[in-house]
Parts: C-alpha cells; sequence; structure tokens
C-alpha cells in the first residue's frame, strides 16, 4: 500500500487555503547557483495548490561559461492530489540534457506503486519501482524542502524522492539562530540505484538552509551545499 508522505509545515497552507473559501495557493521560487565560486545556473520553481490537486514546474538551466560544457540542464513537472496534510504525486515528467542529447522519463504514480517510462533502457544498479511506494518525485520533495514555513516546522523534514533511478532520503534538523535568520543542518542521503563510481564519492552530504523572516513565515534565502566535489551556494533572487 502507497504511504502518503506528510509535510510539516503543509498543514499551515492547507489551513490557510481551507479557511480562505479554497483560495489557490500559489508559490514561487527563483534563485542563482553557484559552484566553487562561479555562477554556474539558475534554479526556478512554481506551484499551485487548488481544490484539492496541485501543479508544479521546475527548472535547473546551466548558464555562463558552465553552460558550454554541461549537461544538468532539467525541466520538470508533476501533478498531484492533497489529501490533508500530505502530498500524493500522480504524474511526473522530466527532460534532461542537451539539444540532441535529452533524456526524457515520466513516472506514473497513480497507482500503489510508481510505474517508470524512460527514454534511456534501466542500469543494473537503478532503484527498483515495485520498492518506491513510499517515496515521492523529486520536484514536489524540492517544495516540501523549498516551503515557507513556520518557525515551529523549521527543520523538520525527513522524506525520500525517487526520480525513476534513484532514491535519495532528505532530512533537516537542528534549528539554529544565525544572523537576521534561521539555520538548519540537512543531510542528502543515497539510499538507492547509484553506481558504484558515484557512490565512491560519498554515500551522505551535508547541506545548510539559511532561513529569513517573510511576514509571519520563514522562506529559505540561501542553501550552502558539499556537493563532494566542492561548495555550492543557492541564493534566493
Amino acid at each position: 500500500m502507497r504511504r502518503h508522505l506528510f509535510a510539516t509545515g503543509l498543514s499551515f497552507g492547507l489551513a490557510v487555503s481551507q479557511a480562505g473559501a479554497a483560495q489557490p495557493v500559489q508559490d514561487t521560487g527563483r534563485f542563482d547557483v553557484f559552484f566553487a565560486g562561479l555562477k554556474a545556473g539558475e534554479l526556478q520553481y512554481a506551484m499551485t495548490q487548488d481544490a484539492g490537486q496541485y501543479t508544479a514546474t521546475g527548472r535547473l538551466k546551466p548558464s555562463g561559461l558552465v553552460a558550454a560544457f554541461a549537461d544538468f540542464a532539467l525541466r520538470a513537472e508533476v501533478t498531484g492530489a492533497v489529501e490533508g496534510t500530505s502530498l500524493a504525486p500522480e504524474i511526473y515528467a522530466a527532460t534532461t540534457g542537451k539539444e540532441g542529447a535529452r533524456k526524457e522519463r515520466v513516472i506514473d504514480w497513480s497507482g500503489d506503486l510508481p510505474k517508470v517510462e524512460s527514454s534511456e533502457a534501466p542500469d543494473d544498479h537503478w532503484a527498483d519501482p515495485a520498492l518506491q511506494g513510499d517515496a515521492v518525485d523529486p520536484l514536489t520533495a524540492l517544495w516540501l524542502l523549498m516551503q515557507d514555513r513556520p518557525e515551529a516546522d523549521l527543520c523538520t523534514l525527513d522524506i525520500s524522492y525517487f526520480d525513476g533511478e534513484r532514491r535519495v532520503q532528505l532530512v533537516t534538523e537542528a534549528p539554529r539562530p544565525v544572523e537576521k535568520g534561521m539555520a538548519c543542518t540537512g543531510h542528502y542521503i543515497r539510499q538507492g540505484g547509484f553506481s558504484e563510481k558515484a557512490l565512491e564519492e560519498g554515500h551522505a552530504f551535508g547541506f545548510t538552509l539559511i532561513y529569513r523572516p517573510e511576514d509571519t513565515l520563514w522562506e529559505v534565502a540561501r542553501i550552502e551545499v558539499d556537493t563532494g566535489r566542492g561548495p555550492a551556494l543557492l541564493i534566493r533572487r
């Protein structure tokens, strides 16, 4: 049986939307991405909740010198159901890579277990979709990580996502005050689907979420990431 993941902080947004006569709830974010001190790209996302459904789009685009050789461009979208304080993805679609070398993947979450359609033949090390019924898709996970939260719900995330190939756990904990904001310690944990070469780089990586106050909530202002290949930084525009 599929388990819908609880999102601490999501309950606040849903309570607001229900109290507001089912008014749509919208959230957007735009971040500059830096790697080793150089601008490497931009991350954008948007999400809407309305009438018991949610839709989200996301885009990761390389820029500057990185765009000349990088192949990490990503476009993704997801639709799903809002059930109480849970998000249940239904259809996730993603396109990665450059023109002429693009890879496409669709995950159908409408049943008890996700079904994957991919332009690539699966490798032996890919995670088994039949074991991913308790995970969400990457875009839903991104929004749960990035969403505005009341102070009581900061640093309480614990979810796993499945992208059709890999399974990753995201955990945030240890809230603490910093200059003009609050910070969380985060963990990116590779749970399955990674090649031996990738695992040689590490099984887990740390990151730090920095929040700033925005009206009555707290929004993510920046994310500092230890990638294993150098520091990365995401800064909200």
